[in-house]
């Protein structure tokens, strides 16, 4: 076997190896960057389910209304608890009696009950607005 490689032809195979190289490496970056794009939009959803539940949480322990949750503002947990309680302050807390009459004292809203619920506390058994909306008790209307 002798070794009468043609120069012109060496030339031809190492221009197709780079040909084939190049195509490979664009094809891997164009791969690279549709995979970067799908981490970068999974990011920021992850991003906008935290910062509603954020808000859901700040809404319901500062005794807002859920309507008004997506109405808080921020792009951290305290700036989101920082702004419920300044909206708090303009939506007085609703309170009940003991006659189970809606006054100035202190009942739970339907959004304090859920958040509590989902942490796992039943909340208070005495409260009436509560037995009520579960069906329990004997009430006067």
């Amino acid at each position: 076997m002798s070794d009468n490689i043609n120069p012109q032809e060496n030339l031809t195979h190492e221009a197709e190896a780079e040909s084939f190289t190049d195509e490979l490496i664009g094809l891997y970056q164009q791969e690279i960057e549709a995979l970067n794009q799908r981490v970068s939009a999974a990011e920021q959803a992850v991003h906008q389910a935290q910062l509603e539940r954020w808000r859901v949480e700040a809404a319901a322990r500062e005794g807002l209304p859920p309507e008004l949750a997506d109405r808080l503002q921020g792009e951290d947990a305290g700036s989101i608890v920082t702004d419920a309680k300044r909206l708090a302050k303009l939506f007085p807390v609703r309170k009940q009696t003991r006659t189970g009459h809606a006054s100035q004292s202190i009942a739970p809203t339907r959004a304090r009950q859920i958040f509590d619920r989902i942490e796992g506390r039943q909340g208070n058994p005495f409260d009436i607005l509560l037995q009520k909306s579960h069906g329990g008790g004997a009430f006067e209307e």
